[in-house]
């Protein structure tokens, strides 16, 4: 089976015009291709050869997943005049038969980092940043509904939590995975009794997932886009900040004022819509899902393998407090935001 590693150096020789295999690559340029390799997908960056700039290579794992990022770039390539300064890569070349597309490097600022470094003192630019994302958002949401039916969203959402579910049965006991399937179980009979509203949506819109270049900002990964509820980006934004600085002392009130901007900014378009029944529902799959994650711990070194179990105990709590009725205190302090995007959605 040919790696990653053989299959983007391939991929690279193609677009270079070089002779296929990775032998036939310079010695700088091989050196200089960073590889990462995440869950069951893999990307690279590559520096300037022979005249063209810097590429960034991404794998897609499946037919699917490529097609959803063409087409979640398009869309939001559409919106680069609404908002100049929200951007994406420029899309250089496609290679179906690869799985592969190949785009623009940003060498910029992954707002992760950026977040952790300044979040004790958070600069107003911070606030302004999310604010422009919310912003975008709300105006991605606008652009259609996907083909999906809510019944096949819902039971995709339930589908997803019992998967992850499966993997921490040996974290929970028997009467707490009752619980949850239990109430998994109870807000999707409640879900499916409404007239949900569905978007277009990001699918993955985490802050990792956007770069900061300058007073640009520039969104990324859209494989998991497509129709959904747009509660999926809501609450994914919101778990992702959590993450990127829950864990960090003294970051309850960065949170709480980010998520405030953020929900300022895509409450001023128009948003379209946000549901108690789904916001539970795909927070309950979040704390699920980063129990399941943090619990795969087996390929890191050792210290990193002790900061990911304090992380699978810091959400383990989070589930506990949740399913024992505490949403307030896991909606992160942050229930004003959360009740004004509410407020703001049934006008």
């Amino acid at each position: 089976m040919t790696s990653s590693t053989e299959r983007i150096q391939r991929i690279l020789a193609d677009y270079w015009a070089l002779p296929s295999g990775s032998a036939q690559l310079p010695p700088a340029l091989r050196a200089g291709i960073r590889q990462s390799d995440r869950g069951n997908s893999s990307s690279a960056s590559a520096p300037t050869y022979a005249g063209r700039p810097p590429v960034f290579v991404k794998l897609l794992p499946s037919t699917g997943a490529l097609e959803a990022e063409q087409q979640g770039w398009l869309i939001a390539r559409t919106l680069a005049g609404t908002d100049g300064r929200v951007r994406v890569p420029a899309v250089l070349a496609t290679m179906p038969s690869e799985r592969a597309i190949i785009m623009e490097y940003i060498a910029g600022t992954n707002l992760t980092w950026l977040l952790r470094r300044t979040y004790l003192m958070l600069p107003d630019a911070c606030i302004s940043i999310v604010r422009r994302l919310g912003h975008w958002l709300a105006t991605y949401h606008q652009t259609g509904r996907g083909n999906l039916s809510q019944a096949e969203l819902l039971n995709r959402r339930a589908e997803r939590t019992l998967g992850y579910l499966q993997e921490v049965t040996a974290l929970l006991s028997q009467s707490r995975l009752a619980q949850v399937r239990e109430i998994l179980e109870t807000i999707i009979e409640k879900a499916a009794q409404k007239s949900l509203r569905t978007a277009n949506c990001h699918g993955d819109f985490h802050i990792k997932n956007v770069i900061v270049r300058d007073k640009d900002l520039y969104v990324v990964d859209f494989a998991a886009s497509g129709g959904e509820f747009p509660e999926k980006d809501l609450i994914g934004f919101r778990w992702s900040l959590w993450n990127a600085i829950g864990s960090l002392p003294f970051s309850n009130r960065t949170l709480k004022s980010l998520y405030s901007a953020f929900i300022d900014g895509y409450c001023g378009q128009e948003p379209v819509g946000f549901d108690r029944e789904i916001a539970n529902l795909l927070q309950l799959e979040a704390m699920v899902q980063a129990v399941a994650l943090h619990a795969r711990c087996g390929q890191y070194s050792a210290l990193r393998r002790l900061w990911r179990i304090y992380l699978m105990k810091q959400y383990l709590s989070l589930l506990v407090l949740w399913l024992d009725g505490d949403r307030e205190y896991i909606n992160l302090a942050m229930s004003e935001s959360l009740a004004r995007l509410r407020t703001t959605s049934q006008e």
